[in-house]
């Protein structure tokens, strides 16, 4: 087995990748806790492109082999979005105090994964250090069971909230200040 290679890549550059990435994103998000149904799977894609038309948009691919096995993506936070439904449920799960942590110059992080046949092996920590790096802070949100939260928590990362997606799935939503 070969090494890991860690690649920034701009928009551009995910859709590069992007049947390969949904690859990924099936063989994490249909297990629990996420467990995703087909009808949700289905819609990733739309809500990919979505994601890959932010302004800033951008991640980082884990390939081993040129294969990829793992990704992050988000973009620069920006202001005004608390008054959006996914970003009201959010500002309404964080204490208004902390509400200036997530905006500008904070970087979302929005996807997330690493295939479960590579897990474990501090490829996920590699992924969000890289994608974070330059950055005074950065948030997410992810599952209230999910796993990579035992990440979060050894990086130094603070649960600062919760709330339910349109969904009702119970989430989290994680900040972390103490890179630059």
């Amino acid at each position: 087995m070969g090494n890991y290679r860690l690649t920034r890549v701009d928009a551009e550059g995910m859709r590069g990748v992007e049947e390969q990435l949904q690859a990924v994103y099936r063989r994490c998000f249909v297990e629990p806790p996420w467990s995703e149904d087909e009808e949700q799977l289905a819609k990733q894609p739309e809500r990919f492109a979505e994601h890959l038309g932010e302004p800033g948009a951008h991640g980082v691919l884990a390939t081993l082999d040129g294969v990829v096995v793992g990704s992050i993506h988000g973009w620069p936070a920006a202001s005004g979005r608390a008054g959006t439904p996914l970003y009201e449920r959010i500002f309404a799960g964080v204490d208004a105090a902390l509400h200036p942590l997530l905006g500008p110059p904070a970087l979302e992080v929005v996807e997330f994964m690493v295939d479960p046949a590579h897990q474990g092996r501090g490829l996920g920590r590699d992924l969000l250090t890289e994608f974070v790096a330059g950055y005074p802070r950065a948030w997410l949100c992810t599952h209230a069971e999910a796993p990579a939260r035992r990440l979060y928590d050894a990086a130094g990362w603070s649960a600062v909230g919760s709330f339910s997606s349109s969904g009702r799935v119970p989430l989290v939503v994680y900040l972390s200040c103490t890179f630059g």
